[in-house]
């Protein structure tokens, strides 16, 4: 099902199918990054196909 976009307008904005997951991450002095997977904060992408906006909105876990 396609929505309409709050940036350009098109009936194009979609919702991702499955959530996604937003990790924490720090780069080091040394340049490696260190990436922090038991922070991870559930989110599903919404997004248009025509001008490419992408919003990410808090997936809850415990709701079904």
């Amino acid at each position: 099902m396609a929505y309409t976009c709050p940036k350009c307008g098109n009936n194009t904005f979609r919702i991702n199918d499955k959530p996604s997951g937003l990790v924490s991450w720090e780069k080091k002095p040394d340049g490696n990054i260190d990436i922090k997977i038991d922070t991870i904060f559930p989110v599903r992408a919404y997004f248009c196909s025509s001008c490419k906006y992408v919003e990410l909105k808090y997936e809850n876990p415990n709701q079904s």
